[in-house]
């Protein structure tokens, strides 16, 4: 089923996977038991579904497929993790991130880096990263994050890094989250924010940053941009979905 294109709402495609989930369940047991009460299998079977879908509210589900085509899910819970807050080594941030959670702050962009922004670029992405103690600067001691509203996009999309076992599973689920459209930002708000740091370093020019911005959205605002992103992501998508994108 077209995951992407038919249910942008979380909640809407965890009741989908749940849905597909029993669907794929039911199947096998009819398989072996045909129509028949089976008491050991069925309650084997019930396990079988709740184990892979959401129970709790807090529960999140990551939805793409890998390479070969075969689809992906992940459920975890931060909510039951003790290493919240600091699971990740580190936690990028964009530009287009800084504007947003600046404003919701109420903080000037020359405030926000002088107090979040860590003093070196990240080593692996060469973009810019946010502070860390231990834990992420935003994380509050009641297993809180204190700008969950309007968190980085990195944050919202990158699965459970201890759960992730390759890189690649964690490229396909990662492009597997939020919306194309979610998605095109954030990449090409990864992108010139790499740029900028490569000229500016870690801190606020805001000159460019207000140049970096403008690109941002002038870049967001081509179809033609779209349309070779989604051919990027394409292998961790479902075709279907791609396509539907690129046709309209």
């Amino acid at each position: 089923m077209s995951w992407t294109a038919t249910c942008t709402d979380p909640s809407q495609r965890a009741k989908l996977w749940e849905q597909s989930v029993a669907a794929i369940v039911t199947k096998a047991y009819i398989r072996k038991n045909g129509p028949v009460w089976n008491e050991k299998d069925f309650h084997m079977a019930l396990r079988g579904i709740l184990e892979n879908i959401k129970v709790r509210e807090s529960q999140k589900l990551k939805l793409a497929r890998n390479s070969e085509g075969a689809p992906l899910a992940m459920i975890y819970d931060c909510s039951q993790c003790e290493n919240r807050g600091a699971c990740a080594k580190e936690t990028l941030i964009t530009l287009d991130d800084i504007r947003r959670i600046s404003d919701f702050l109420e903080k000037t962009w020359e405030e926000f880096f002088k107090t979040y922004i860590a003093p070196e670029i990240s080593a692996e992405s060469r973009s810019l990263k946010l502070k860390r103690n231990g834990r992420c600067i935003f994380f509050h001691p009641e297993k809180k994050c204190s700008v969950e509203e309007v968190k980085p996009f990195h944050c919202r999309f990158t699965p459970c890094p201890i759960r992730t076992k390759t890189p690649e599973l964690m490229d396909a689920l990662y492009l597997g989250s939020g919306t194309i459209e979610e998605q095109f930002r954030h990449q090409v708000a990864l992108a010139v924010t790499k740029e900028y740091a490569s000229g500016c370093g870690t801190k606020c020019k805001r000159g460019k940053m207000e140049m970096s911005l403008k690109k941002i959205e002038k870049i967001l605002a081509s179809s033609s941009e779209l349309k070779i992103f989604c051919q990027q992501i394409a292998r961790f998508r479902y075709v279907d979905d791609t396509l539907l994108i690129l046709g309209n």
